[in-house]
This record gives C-alpha cells, sequence and structure tokens, in this order.
C-alpha cells in the first residue's frame, strides 16, 4: 500500500490499489489514533484517473496540511484533518459543487480512534447510492438513512429482497418500470417518457406492481418500502 501525506509542498506519487482493509485506513491517521483530532473519511467510487488527480489537486489547493491518500484504480479514500474551518457540511456542499458530477462521494466525519467505523459508514453509503443508483455526488449517512438502516439488519434485507423477487419472478418489466419511476423521483411522466411508452401503460404496470408486491408505488409508504427494497435487492445481486 502507498499512501500519500499532501500538504504545502508534499508529493504526489501515488501506487494503483484497490479499496483498502480498514487497518490499511487506520494506519494514515499520523503517529497512530488520536483522540484530540478528527478526520473526513472520503471514499469515492470508480473515479477515473483524471478525476482522481483532480481531487488530490483540490486539497492540495486547499491547503490542507496532513491530508492523506490511498488511492487506486478502482477507487479512492481520502483522509482529511478536520479543522475549525473545515467542516463536513462546508466540505459536502463545495467539494460537490467541484466535484459536478464526474464521481461518487460518500464522507463521514470522525475522530482518529475511529477512523475505520467512519470508514465503513462512508463504505457503505457509497454501496448503497450506487446500488440505488443515484446520480454522482457527495452523500453523507442521511441521505440514505432508511436504506442503511433496514440493510442492516439481515431479516429485514431478505424480506424487502423477496419483494423485488416477486416482481423479477413473472417479468423484467416490472422491476425495470419501478427502477425508471425511481430514477425519475416518482415523476410518472418522466418515467413514461424514459421508458418510452404512454402514460396509461405505465399506470397499468404501477397497479401491477402493486398487485404483485402489496405496496402502491405512488402512496408515501410503497415509495418508502419499495425505494428499500430495489436498494436492498441491488446490493444482494452484487454480492
Amino acid at each position: 500500500m502507498t499512501t500519500v501525506d499532501h500538504g504545502p509542498g508534499g508529493p504526489s506519487a501515488r501506487t494503483p490499489i484497490g479499496r483498502p482493509a480498514e487497518e490499511e485506513v487506520a494506519a494514515l491517521v499520523p503517529g497512530g489514533p488520536d483522540t484530540s483530532a478528527a478526520y473526513l473519511v472520503l471514499v469515492l467510487g470508480d473515479p477515473t484517473a483524471a478525476v482522481v488527480d483532480q481531487v488530490a489537486e483540490y486539497f492540495d489547493g486547499y491547503g490542507v496540511a496532513g491530508t492523506r491518500y490511498v488511492i487506486g484504480e478502482r477507487g479512492a479514500v481520502v483522509l482529511v484533518p478536520d479543522g475549525e474551518d473545515l467542516r463536513t457540511t462546508w466540505l459536502v456542499e463545495e467539494f460537490g459543487e467541484w466535484l459536478d458530477g464526474r464521481a461518487w462521494c460518500a464522507m463521514a466525519s470522525r475522530p482518529g480512534t475511529e477512523v475505520p467505523a467512519g470508514y465503513r459508514e462512508a463504505a457503505d453509503v457509497l454501496d448503497l447510492v450506487l446500488a440505488a443508483g443515484r446520480s454522482p455526488g457527495v452523500y453523507v449517512l442521511d441521505d440514505v438513512l432508511v436504506e442503511y438502516a433496514v440493510t442492516q439488519n439481515d431479516a429485514v434485507a431478505n424480506s424487502l429482497v423477496a419483494i423485488i423477487a416477486s416482481l423479477t419472478s413473472s417479468s423484467s418489466v416490472w422491476y425495470e418500470t419501478l427502477a425508471a419511476l425511481i430514477r425519475a423521483d416518482y415523476n410518472r411522466s418522466r418515467a413514461a417518457a424514459e421508458l418510452r411508452i404512454h402514460r396509461s401503460t405505465l399506470d397499468y404496470r404501477l397497479r401491477r406492481i402493486e398487485e404483485l408486491t402489496g405496496y402502491d408505488p405512488m402512496s408515501s409508504r410503497g415509495v418508502r418500502v419499495l425505494g428499500a427494497a430495489m436498494t436492498a435487492y441491488a446490493l444482494s445481486e452484487a454480492a
């Protein structure tokens, strides 16, 4: 593993690796865990090499001494000291605008002793975001709170997976319709346009989805359950 300590004038050499182990991320904390320091743990999902270089330049340009990276072909982990002038909320907004849809990034804030836990949280959030088909951007736990909660319980996750399995067992068209509806943020006109079908055809399919799953995709309860179920199903398929 190669780690890179970036500060003003710091080195820029990086070695491609896969997603690192928790112990490798913990080793990024200078001198070992430090309870007096707070860190932002950023996990980037499958960024291009150019984006990875630009991310490094972004933090170098901000002048955050002690920013460290573990970067590879399939992703990157960035550990940023979270000082008085660098807060999570600010970075989510500013870094998200700078990233401008070029990659997926999940972020968590932790003291030095809990950096591995922050890495687990950010990695889980990233997996949920990717499974849900969210747009590229910067995400935190609050963005996937429901999905995170239900997928932490195997029994609940399996029940959700079974809901979507009821769609895929009869015809892939029901799954594809629900996926399009979710991508359209439950806007039926946009979903119908993406699927290239008439609104009346979409409405028929949504009624059929309700019959198969027991949940109305256009009700508030159906939105919560089916959205979480689609994410749980996508995670199970990727496992």
